[in-house]
Protein backbone atom coordinates (compact mmCIF):
# COMPACT_ATOMS: atom_id res chain seq x y z
CA UNK A 1 0.00 0.00 0.00
CA UNK A 2 1.31 3.64 -1.19
CA UNK A 3 1.60 6.28 0.97
CA UNK A 4 2.41 10.37 0.41
CA UNK A 5 4.83 11.68 2.44
CA UNK A 6 5.35 15.64 2.90
CA UNK A 7 8.19 17.25 2.59
CA UNK A 8 9.89 20.46 2.10
CA UNK A 9 13.05 21.14 -0.30
CA UNK A 10 15.42 23.70 0.32
CA UNK A 11 18.02 23.99 -2.86
CA UNK A 12 20.80 26.66 -2.44
CA UNK A 13 20.85 28.73 -5.59
CA UNK A 14 23.71 31.18 -6.88
CA UNK A 15 21.36 34.23 -9.15
CA UNK A 16 22.96 36.33 -10.88
CA UNK A 17 23.03 40.43 -10.96
CA UNK A 18 23.36 41.38 -14.68
CA UNK A 19 25.63 43.06 -16.06
CA UNK A 20 26.67 45.75 -13.71
CA UNK A 21 27.23 49.85 -15.28
CA UNK A 22 26.93 52.70 -14.38
CA UNK A 23 25.03 54.86 -17.08
CA UNK A 24 20.75 54.60 -18.10
CA UNK A 25 21.65 50.94 -19.76
CA UNK A 26 22.89 49.14 -16.36
CA UNK A 27 20.63 46.73 -15.59
CA UNK A 28 22.82 44.93 -12.59
CA UNK A 29 20.78 45.70 -9.42
CA UNK A 30 18.19 43.85 -6.88
CA UNK A 31 15.29 43.79 -9.60
CA UNK A 32 17.97 41.33 -11.73
CA UNK A 33 18.79 39.65 -8.75
CA UNK A 34 15.11 38.93 -7.75
CA UNK A 35 14.40 38.03 -11.27
CA UNK A 36 16.70 35.49 -11.33
CA UNK A 37 16.11 33.59 -8.49
CA UNK A 38 12.23 33.59 -9.44
CA UNK A 39 13.19 31.78 -12.97
CA UNK A 40 15.56 29.48 -11.44
CA UNK A 41 12.88 28.37 -9.29
CA UNK A 42 10.54 27.96 -12.09
CA UNK A 43 12.76 25.83 -14.35
CA UNK A 44 13.12 23.82 -10.99
CA UNK A 45 9.54 23.54 -10.22
CA UNK A 46 8.69 22.58 -14.03
CA UNK A 47 11.46 19.90 -13.92
CA UNK A 48 9.79 18.31 -10.77
CA UNK A 49 5.98 18.72 -11.52
CA UNK A 50 5.94 15.81 -14.17
CA UNK A 51 7.19 13.33 -12.16
CA UNK A 52 4.97 10.39 -10.88
CA UNK A 53 6.14 10.13 -7.75
CA UNK A 54 5.66 13.81 -6.42
CA UNK A 55 2.36 15.71 -6.06
CA UNK A 56 3.97 19.58 -5.75
CA UNK A 57 1.57 21.76 -3.84
CA UNK A 58 -0.58 24.52 -5.43
CA UNK A 59 -0.59 26.87 -4.28
CA UNK A 60 2.14 28.11 -2.43
CA UNK A 61 4.59 30.43 -3.48
CA UNK A 62 3.58 32.06 -6.44
CA UNK A 63 6.55 33.83 -8.48
CA UNK A 64 5.84 34.99 -11.99
CA UNK A 65 7.53 33.89 -14.90
CA UNK A 66 7.95 36.69 -17.96
CA UNK A 67 7.94 34.18 -20.84
CA UNK A 68 4.34 33.11 -20.06
CA UNK A 69 3.07 37.01 -20.27
CA UNK A 70 2.95 40.29 -19.89
CA UNK A 71 3.19 41.33 -16.45
CA UNK A 72 -0.74 41.92 -16.21
CA UNK A 73 -1.08 38.37 -17.13
CA UNK A 74 -1.62 35.90 -14.56
CA UNK A 75 -1.30 32.58 -16.77
CA UNK A 76 2.44 33.41 -15.59
CA UNK A 77 2.20 32.68 -11.83
CA UNK A 78 4.20 29.07 -10.56
CA UNK A 79 3.00 27.54 -7.55
CA UNK A 80 3.99 25.82 -5.09
CA UNK A 81 7.58 27.37 -4.57
CA UNK A 82 8.97 30.66 -3.25
CA UNK A 83 12.53 32.21 -3.42
CA UNK A 84 14.75 33.81 -0.87
CA UNK A 85 17.95 36.40 -0.91
CA UNK A 86 20.81 35.44 0.93
CA UNK A 87 21.08 36.42 4.26
CA UNK A 88 23.83 36.46 6.18
CA UNK A 89 25.56 33.04 6.38
CA UNK A 90 22.38 31.59 4.81
CA UNK A 91 22.45 31.56 0.74
CA UNK A 92 19.53 31.95 -1.78
CA UNK A 93 17.21 29.70 -1.96
CA UNK A 94 14.96 28.01 -4.01
CA UNK A 95 11.85 26.12 -1.76
CA UNK A 96 9.79 23.50 -2.98
CA UNK A 97 6.75 21.46 -1.21
CA UNK A 98 4.67 18.56 -2.06
CA UNK A 99 4.50 14.98 -1.22
CA UNK A 100 6.43 11.82 -1.67
CA UNK A 101 5.03 8.60 -2.82
CA UNK A 102 6.37 5.56 -0.94
CA UNK A 103 5.26 2.55 -2.47
CA UNK A 104 7.56 0.09 -0.53
CA UNK A 105 6.48 1.00 3.21
CA UNK A 106 3.53 0.60 4.61
CA UNK A 107 3.11 3.56 7.67
CA UNK A 108 5.76 3.26 9.71
CA UNK A 109 7.18 5.26 13.24
CA UNK A 110 10.24 7.45 11.59
CA UNK A 111 11.95 6.76 14.98
CA UNK A 112 12.04 3.64 17.38
CA UNK A 113 10.25 3.04 20.03
CA UNK A 114 11.59 3.48 23.45
CA UNK A 115 10.65 2.18 26.83
CA UNK A 116 10.02 4.43 30.24
CA UNK A 117 9.26 4.30 33.45
CA UNK A 118 7.03 5.87 35.31
CA UNK A 119 4.83 5.18 38.51
CA UNK A 120 5.90 1.70 38.85
CA UNK A 121 4.58 1.24 35.19
CA UNK A 122 6.71 0.49 32.19
CA UNK A 123 5.69 2.52 29.08
CA UNK A 124 6.87 2.01 25.28
CA UNK A 125 6.24 4.01 22.40
CA UNK A 126 7.92 6.53 19.76
CA UNK A 127 9.40 8.94 21.03
CA UNK A 128 8.53 12.74 20.64
CA UNK A 129 11.81 13.90 21.17
CA UNK A 130 13.32 13.58 17.95
CA UNK A 131 17.41 14.07 19.25
CA UNK A 132 16.67 10.85 21.33
CA UNK A 133 17.06 8.61 18.58
CA UNK A 134 18.14 8.69 14.74
CA UNK A 135 15.77 7.72 12.53
CA UNK A 136 14.61 4.34 11.15
CA UNK A 137 16.70 2.97 7.93
CA UNK A 138 13.69 3.41 5.84
CA UNK A 139 13.12 6.61 6.14
CA UNK A 140 17.19 7.07 5.49
CA UNK A 141 16.36 5.25 2.73
CA UNK A 142 13.47 6.96 1.35
CA UNK A 143 15.42 10.44 2.06
CA UNK A 144 18.04 9.19 -0.50
CA UNK A 145 15.82 8.14 -3.04
CA UNK A 146 13.95 11.33 -2.83
CA UNK A 147 17.73 13.20 -3.26
CA UNK A 148 18.80 11.24 -6.07
CA UNK A 149 14.94 11.68 -7.80
CA UNK A 150 15.57 15.34 -7.28
CA UNK A 151 19.16 15.91 -8.06
CA UNK A 152 18.48 13.47 -11.25
CA UNK A 153 15.94 15.73 -12.32
CA UNK A 154 17.40 18.69 -12.20
CA UNK A 155 20.53 17.62 -14.22
CA UNK A 156 18.60 16.64 -16.90
CA UNK A 157 16.65 19.19 -17.10
CA UNK A 158 18.07 22.69 -15.78
CA UNK A 159 20.50 24.50 -18.23
CA UNK A 160 24.06 23.99 -17.37
CA UNK A 161 24.76 27.67 -16.10
CA UNK A 162 22.81 26.89 -13.31
CA UNK A 163 24.65 26.19 -9.89
CA UNK A 164 22.39 24.62 -7.59
CA UNK A 165 22.95 22.34 -4.38
CA UNK A 166 20.31 20.78 -2.30
CA UNK A 167 20.68 22.63 0.82
CA UNK A 168 17.97 21.23 3.39
CA UNK A 169 15.21 19.07 3.11
CA UNK A 170 12.53 17.53 5.51
CA UNK A 171 11.01 14.53 4.78
CA UNK A 172 7.65 13.50 6.65
CA UNK A 173 8.88 15.67 9.86
CA UNK A 174 12.86 14.92 9.80
CA UNK A 175 15.37 16.95 8.70
CA UNK A 176 18.20 16.54 6.89
CA UNK A 177 20.92 19.11 5.74
CA UNK A 178 21.53 22.32 7.04
CA UNK A 179 20.38 22.23 11.01
CA UNK A 180 19.52 18.26 10.58
CA UNK A 181 20.71 14.94 10.45
CA UNK A 182 23.35 14.27 7.79
CA UNK A 183 22.50 13.15 4.10
CA UNK A 184 22.09 9.56 4.13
Amino acid sequence: MARWLPFTLHVKIVPDYGPAGTGPESKGGRYEYWRDMQKIGILMYDALIDRSELKLAAPGGGQHGSYYGGANNNSGIKDGFAVKPQFGDTPAQAMITGFYEDTTNANIQNVNEVTRFSGGYQYSGPSNEPWLANPKTELETLVSSLKTLIEGQFTSDLPSGINYTVFRLELAGVLYGDRGYHFP
